[in-house]
């Protein structure tokens, strides 16, 4: 589903970002290293959201509509084929406090009514507003230190806020994950290892 007015508006951003550069550097010509640096990720972050956004819109999950019914994605649940509700739009932020707005179909179960956005499941997009790799970065980070002081380092080296109780929620949310995934790796373990022979029982 790559649109072709995805290429013509992205050189009129490119051309855009290269003329507010050029002028940049003219009005400041002797200019640090790390001022060049600062300058060019004030510039960037609009154009970079922008083209995640137009990547991640061209898929064929996006619109649930133009599928036969034969090819329409399944319920996770019952495994009946979702049928097209319309769209829906989902407002993600990402560096720099950029925000990425996805309008994608959303599919329902007619089977237990259950209703989602495929795209956002091929994304691996997660519940909220933060992106996977903030969302990754705030687990990261609430783990290893207070949640206020995490959510300032987001602040500091991605350019977004995020709240304490974002933090919160986003690590424990994360936490309660590994601890799920640690529980059924062990029932596995206990199965293989209680498998006996014919007349002999494992001991509890």
């Amino acid at each position: 589903m790559w649109d072709e007015g995805i290429e013509s508006n992205w050189t009129r951003l490119a051309e855009g970002m290269m003329l507010e550069i050029r002028e940049w550097r003219e009005l400041h010509p002797k200019a640090t290293f790390t001022e060049i640096e600062e300058a060019i990720d004030r510039l960037m972050p609009q154009a970079r959201a922008q083209f995640i956004q137009d990547v991640a819109l061209a898929s064929e999950a996006r619109s649930i509509r133009r599928e036969s019914e034969a090819n329409r994605p399944r319920c996770p649940q019952r495994g009946s084929r979702l049928e097209s509700r319309g769209e829906a739009v989902r407002r993600l932020s990402t560096s720099h406090a950029q925000p990425v707005e996805l309008r994608r179909g959303r599919g329902v179960s007619p089977a237990c009514g259950a209703g989602f956005p495929p795209l956002d499941e091929e994304l691996g997009l997660l519940p909220g507003t933060l992106t996977p790799s903030l969302a990754e970065d705030a687990a990261l980070l609430g783990s290893l230190v207070p949640f206020a002081s995490a959510a300032e380092l987001i602040g500091r080296f991605r350019q977004v806020e995020v709240s304490e109780a974002t933090v919160r929620r986003v690590s424990e949310s994360s936490g309660q994950a590994w601890v799920e995934l640690q529980r059924e790796e062990v029932e596995v373990l206990e199965s293989e290892f209680c498998r006996r022979p014919r007349g002999r029982r494992c001991s509890s």
